[in-house]
């Protein structure tokens, strides 16, 4: 969603994290993000202008009239009678769905990761059919939790939970670092409890074989919402043509059957990526040089600013793109990690993070 207004220079920072400020007239915001904005009114006392807000249609499907809001700006001497005329510049519908550059985005505090992180996860993003709807799958694993239970088991000691809840016991490893892939045509803005984290990198992630090179299960072919509705009992399918930016077919060798997708148990032992304590590592099958655990990674190792990365606690992942985070574990807790779009967070986009550190 974008913010952009005639006459006036906006010079903005994260809140989360204070950045150096720069000079734009559009400030971008994920579900989930804050801004602090400075707004310079340039023009005269009689003028008034639209703000408007933005939501480019390719970004998220939504109502036809629901695409653009806009608010009246009177300056002090202003006709409040008059409709206003002021027409949007070429910034106002940009149709780019992601966040600023994170070369653009500098924290004002400069703070580099320290050094490799303790745990190392890939973590591809799907949506599945669930029979009328989809569910959300990270890393082959769904989410339905009951948070009571987890906090009270985790204050008891007990780490013992329902794989349903996916909990992932990181113990007391000291840093996490989280490659998200995302296949799919949803975007997802990305939010973690209880931390903040680095942006490391972003990039382009369109390749099922470097996503998945073990293949992936027979039944993870993705539909989008309104294609679940057609093939499932709906009405007539919206996107007979496929949808904005084209649909990921999630097709691939077979691994199993939905059972054995859903039941399949971690491996317990070390493994590429793995820290002391972890219980994350290799399922075996053929290892990939940029492979980490049973997942392709499409990071290239590279840190956009490696010395003071972006911070903040929610980034936005585009469709047919990964994201880099790293975090500290320096909070013990349960936190989750999870799609900031309360129905892709009901649909089972959930990673519950323990740490005793």
């Amino acid at each position: 969603m974008s913010f952009y207004g005639v006459g006036y220079i906006l010079s903005y920072s994260l809140s989360s994290f204070p950045i150096v400020p720069y000079e734009t007239d559009v400030v971008t915001l994920t579900p989930g993000q804050r801004s602090d904005v400075l707004v310079d009114a340039t023009g005269e006392p009689s003028d008034s202008t639209w703000l408007r807000t933005y939501k480019p249609p390719n970004c998220s499907l939504g109502k036809e009239e629901s695409y653009l809001a806009t608010a009246a700006i009177f300056y002090e001497e202003a006709d409040r009678v008059q409709m206003l005329s002021t027409q949007a510049g070429e910034n106002a519908y940009n149709h780019y769905c992601g966040n600023d550059p994170l070369s653009q985005t500098v924290p004002v505090y400069p703070l580099a990761p320290d050094g490799e992180p303790s745990v190392t996860e890939v973590v591809p993003v799907e949506l599945r059919p669930n029979g009328s709807s989809n569910l959300c799958f990270m890393a082959n694993r769904t989410f339905r939790v009951d948070y009571n239970a987890q906090l009270l088991g985790a204050r008891d000691c007990d780490f013992e939970f329902p794989r349903i809840q996916n909990v992932h016991n990181y113990g007391s490893n000291g840093s996490l670092c989280f490659i998200i892939e995302n296949p799919g045509v949803q975007p997802h803005p990305v939010h973690l409890h209880g931390h903040n984290f680095m942006v490391l990198q972003e990039g382009p992630c369109d390749d099922n074989e470097t996503m998945f090179p073990h293949g992936q299960p027979d039944f993870a072919h993705v539909y989008s919402p309104g294609e679940a509705s057609y093939h499932f009992g709906g009405g007539p399918n919206p996107f007979a043509d496929g949808p904005p930016g084209g649909r990921y077919t999630g097709q691939g060798p077979g691994r199993g059957t939905p059972d054995q997708g859903l039941d399949e148990e971690p491996y317990e032992g070390p493994g590429p990526g793995s820290g002391p304590g972890s219980s994350h590592g290799p399922l075996g099958g053929r290892p990939r040089p940029n492979s980490v655990g049973n997942y392709g990674s499409c990071w290239d190792g590279s840190i956009v600013n490696p010395q003071n990365p972006h911070r903040r606690d929610t980034e936005l992942l585009l469709p047919g793109y990964y994201i880099v985070i790293q975090f500290d574990l320096d909070n013990p807790g349960v936190w989750p990690l999870h799609c900031h779009i309360a129905w892709h967070l009901a649909g089972g986009m959930g990673w519950m993070i323990l740490s005793t550190r």
